[in-house]
């Protein structure tokens, strides 16, 4: 292999177990280096948190919805509290349409001195 150039890998048994495929770079760098090599898997999150700002909520929130969507990681959103409707329009949307329907949740409310609890949560 020469260096830099990726290749796939499926020979470690963990990638065999999870049925994904990596990657394997050599790290041949430094003189250290020359007998190590870097394996990396792609591996779905298990859950994922995004934080929206006031400034084009749409924009944002369908920004940060989709990608995890198509990666299917289930989202926990909180959008800002100066602009949480366009937030639970936007998840009323996907709850219509079932397959999406478990893959987000939306937490609105103040988030300044006031428990995560006390906070309206969306979950159907």
């Amino acid at each position: 292999m020469r260096s830099g150039a990726p290749s796939t890998c499926c020979a470690s048994p963990r990638w065999k177990r999870c049925g994904t495929t990596g990657q394997i770079f050599s790290a041949d760098i430094s003189p250290q280096g020359k007998a190590r090599k870097i394996f990396t898997t792609r591996e779905p999150l298990r859950c994922a948190a995004a934080i929206t700002p006031f400034n084009h909520p749409l924009n944002q929130v369908a920004h940060k919805v989709a990608p995890a969507i198509a990666a299917g990681t289930p989202l926990v959103l909180k959008p800002s509290e100066k602009t949480p409707l366009t937030a639970l329009r936007f998840a009323e949307l996907l709850y219509a349409s079932r397959p999406a329907a478990a893959m987000l949740s939306v937490l609105a409310g103040p988030h300044h001195g006031r428990s995560p609890g006390r906070s309206y949560s969306m979950r159907r």
